[in-house]
């Protein structure tokens, strides 16, 4: 026997124009809200309205970019919008667009100074005193 469960397609673009960003989500989270949502249309969209609804679905600082990259397909628009994350995270202005969004470990502005030496592999930790086993 085969289970399957069961895909819901829609048929009308609802699904692409109420998806919108807010200051909590990464941009890399966002890409990826978006890329499932056009699967779950059952018709071909235009490239146009789909980079139109994309670049739309922004914070209007970030949506502003994009437009600027002047891409004609959809991925192109994704692809642009990869690099200005990518941009954003080095330049530290990620923070400045998405002030409420959660902080990585890494994050050079949020990290504490190391005053301890980094652990490189190691799993667990050694005492100084050696424990005494018993022979029973």
């Amino acid at each position: 026997m085969h289970f399957q469960f069961p895909v819901r397609y829609e048929t009308d673009t609802y699904l692409l124009t109420l998806l919108k960003q807010y200051t909590v989500t990464h941009i890399s989270d966002h890409i990826h809200e978006w890329r499932c949502r056009p699967r779950l249309i059952k018709f071909k969209i235009a490239d146009q309205f789909l980079i139109e609804c994309f670049t739309n679905s922004f914070v209007a600082l970030i949506a502003h970019d994009i437009a600027m990259g002047g891409c004609e397909t959809e991925e192109q628009a994704i692809a642009h919008d990869q690099y200005l994350d990518l941009v954003y995270s080095q330049s530290s202005t990620l923070y400045e667009l998405l002030p409420d969004a959660l902080r990585s470990l890494s994050d050079p502005m949020t990290s504490k100074s190391q005053t301890t030496p980094p652990v490189d592999g190691v799993i667990g930790s050694v005492s100084k005193n050696p424990t005494k086993y018993s022979s029973k």
